[in-house]
């Protein structure tokens, strides 16, 4: 599969192997982003909450990274033979975080707000049920709904 396939369409199949490689693309990616902002700006970034104008441009950069998120995550629920729709429903609760998060911080100099907890609890939880299903169980070794099964 291509580069542009891969982050790009969210057809076919992936294995856990191709999966990973992506990740830590697009980690990489993050990283030279938000690495010089957070040395340049630390004190606006760090701070809790972040500043506003921090708080905006990590939802601009969660939403520009959303499709090629979701095109990774949808191929790999889809060798594993689970709807794509749950990649939908997991990077939209992440721009729905990033969005409140811009009108009404996740945390305060005093704790987490309840916006926090109610956004952020399925969040995690979702996170964590995604995080093994993709991560480390095996893809169906047969043709499923999906398509063929990947070829290494």
């Amino acid at each position: 599969m291509d580069w542009r396939a891969l982050y790009l369409s969210d057809q076919g199949r992936i294995s856990r192997k191709t999966f990973w490689t992506a990740q830590l693309v697009l980690l990489g990616l993050v990283l030279m982003i938000l690495l010089p902002i957070l040395i340049l700006w630390s004190d606006e970034a760090l701070s809790t909450p972040p500043a506003l104008g921090f708080r905006i441009f990590e939802l601009v950069l969660a939403a520009l990274l959303t499709w090629p998120s979701h095109a990774i995550l949808a191929k790999r629920l889809q060798d594993r033979n689970n709807s794509p729709l749950w990649s939908k429903v997991y990077w939209g609760m992440w721009l729905v975080y990033y969005a409140i998060s811009v009108f009404a911080p996740m945390e305060t100099r005093t704790g987490i707000t309840p916006a926090g907890w109610i956004v952020g609890v399925p969040l995690l939880l979702l996170t964590f049920v995604l995080f093994v299903e993709t991560g480390f169980r095996k893809g169906q070794a047969h043709p499923n709904d999906y398509g063929d099964p990947p070829v290494e």
